[in-house]
């Protein structure tokens, strides 16, 4: 395992590092921080600190304030870190909101990093110099943002925030770069595919999922209505109940309701529903889905939150559940469309641990099966599961980059912070495995 130390600078000779005495048997003759790595001396002493000489400081691009990080140790080599970069775009120019509405998310998630021993930043990918191999960072502090140069980092944590700019060129190119030519590990690379994810699901976990159908044709609609009499219709990439259908089979006809809709609608026929449905669905494919009765709380509808997290072991754990009642009138429990949100022992009372045990056995292992078998390097998940009056446990997404609104709730502090303290946990863990590979890119 690692170890954190304070690390400080120093005004000791040049190329000066004190470390502490345990590292001597370890012959370090080069010292690293994120991809840049510069020849050093070593030294030892008894402090618990780790002191490197202001020459060496500005070599590496390492911050001039004092700092707690942990201290990786491969071939002869002092590792500092690790240096996490969390990728996203939407900059402006203001430096008290760099990131404009989102800018209180990323300052509270950067100082999770500091409670972790990493140091982290946010950037865009204009913000990189492949000839210098370094990357001007946002950094959060007491005294706010501030814009500094660092090597490119050990491990990049994805926060695009929508699909389009996850389909840019010019961002696409930049994520392949980083990956390829410089062996960053890079999580939570894209946005989940609600038809790929309840295909990969399907084969194994078949148990949690409601039955499914890519909406293909009208006919794949009058066979989901047929069979279940009350569906959903989703798009494959929406979020927050946006561009969803409910529609339901019934005496009068087909009965229709959307967020996106001024008023609910009621069609004679099922052609004329199509007739609809083509003219207001999103330019993307569609699932149908058989709705479910939900359990309730207070007559409002409610489902779970289940965010998971992989660790400095990589293993996966559950770090939040929360409950989700619906808003008056709403057809989803999403908080802003006036849900809110209470905990497990506030609705089931001596039934709580039997409840958890169920979220929790499906969460882990649905998070298992996902880094198995999609793409790319998974360390969080936001699950949204369904319980019906026989609680029996239905998911109905799962989300890689999930919104974090529920953990405005005071009552979820706790796992707020856990959910943020633990991306750098796997961070850690991520550096350590791409040590061990010793193809990673050092300049």
């Amino acid at each position: 395992m690692p170890e954190k130390v304070d690390i400080h600078l120093t005004t000791a000779s040049s190329q000066i590092v004190y470390a502490p005495i345990r590292f001597k048997k370890n012959d370090i003759k080069r010292i690293a921080y994120g991809t840049k790595m510069v020849s050093c001396q070593i030294r030892f002493h008894e402090k618990p600190t780790l002191l490197i000489s202001q020459d060496l400081a500005t070599a590496l691009s390492f911050p001039k304030s004092k700092v707690t990080l942990h201290l990786f140790v491969k071939d002869h080599v002092l590792y500092i870190g690790p240096l996490v970069g969390i990728f996203t775009a939407g900059f402006t120019s203001s430096m008290l909101r760099p990131v404009a509405q989102r800018s209180l998310f990323f300052a509270k998630l950067l100082t999770s990093a500091k409670e972790k021993g990493c140091s982290a930043f946010i950037f865009s990918h204009s913000d990189l110099d492949f000839t210098e191999g370094t990357v001007t960072g946002y950094f959060y502090g007491r005294n706010g943002w501030i814009k500094h140069k660092v090597p490119f980092p050990n491990v990049i944590y994805d926060r695009l925030p929508n699909r389009k700019l996850e389909q840019d060129n010019t961002l696409l190119k930049v994520k392949e770069k980083l990956q390829k030519e410089y062996d960053i590990p890079w999580f939570n690379p894209t946005f989940f595919n609600k038809w790929d994810t309840y295909q990969s699901l399907g084969k194994l976990e078949s148990r949690w999922l409601l039955p499914t159908r890519l909406f293909s044709t009208p006919s794949d609609l009058k066979v989901m209505l047929s069979s279940y009499g009350h569906v959903y219709v989703k798009p494959i990439h929406g979020s927050l109940g946006k561009g969803m259908f409910v529609i339901e089979a019934t005496s009068e006809g087909y009965h229709c309701e959307s967020k996106d809709l001024d008023q609910n609608k009621v069609f004679s026929s099922f052609q004329k529903l199509i007739n609809f449905l083509k003219k207001h669905k999103q330019a993307q494919p569609y699932i149908i889905q058989k709705k479910m009765s939900l359990l309730s709380y207070n007559n409002s509808p409610f489902d779970f939150r289940v965010h998971t997290n992989r660790n400095e072991d990589g293993k996966w754990e559950v770090t939040a559940i929360a409950i989700k009642v619906s808003g008056e009138d709403a057809i989803t429990t999403h908080l802003r469309n006036g849900g809110y949100v209470k905990k497990l022992e506030d609705v089931f009372k001596d039934r709580t641990e039997a409840v958890e045990k169920k979220l929790t056995e499906a969460a882990l292992t649905l998070s298992k099966h996902l880094q198995k078998t999609l793409d790319g390097t998974i360390g969080e998940i936001g699950f949204d599961f369904g319980m019906d009056a026989n609680e029996e446990l239905y998911l109905f997404e799962a989300n890689s980059r999930p919104g974090r609104s529920i953990f405005k709730y005071p009552i979820l502090h706790e796992q707020d912070v856990k959910t943020r303290q633990m991306l750098y946990a796997f961070a850690i863990f991520l550096t350590k495995e791409s040590l061990e590979r010793t193809e990673a890119v050092i300049l």
